[in-house]
């Protein structure tokens, strides 16, 4: 039972993931330009989407190989150690790029909001003298 199970499970990842991620991007194409942190947000699903199709894939061919119902030569070429770290890389490069967008957007935007608020503190105290 499990032979039909794991690998079924990994393609309705697949297609689940990937109507997520079409919706992603027809979203993105539509956002005015002016919202950025929407259009962030929506950069920012993308590539976890894409990063979960992506080892979706990867997994779905492997389990349908092992469980025999794709060809052997597909999980002997999948379960090479230099190909099993594929998705994982994916991931951590993934998570990188994510990580790099966030600090690179809200580390300005919070030492900005600490000036706004000391320059606001600086003008009541002067307006209570």
């Amino acid at each position: 039972m499990f032979e039909l199970i794991t690998p079924m499970s990994y393609w309705v990842l697949t297609i689940l993931w990937f109507v997520i991620l079409s919706i992603y991007l027809i979203r993105l194409r539509k956002v005015p330009s002016t919202n950025k942190l929407l259009i962030l947000l929506l950069f920012i699903l993308s590539i976890d989407a894409f990063r979960t199709v992506f080892e979706s894939v990867y997994f779905g061919l492997f389990f349908n190989s092992l469980f025999g119902l794709l060809p052997a030569s597909i999980h002997e070429l999948l379960g090479q150690p230099e190909l099993i770290i594929l998705p994982k890389m994916v991931n951590v490069a993934a998570g990188i790029l994510v990580l790099f967008i966030l600090i690179r957007r809200w580390m300005p935007l919070e030492a900005q909001e600490r000036e706004q608020l000391k320059q606001q503190l600086v003008d009541r105290s002067q307006d209570v003298w």
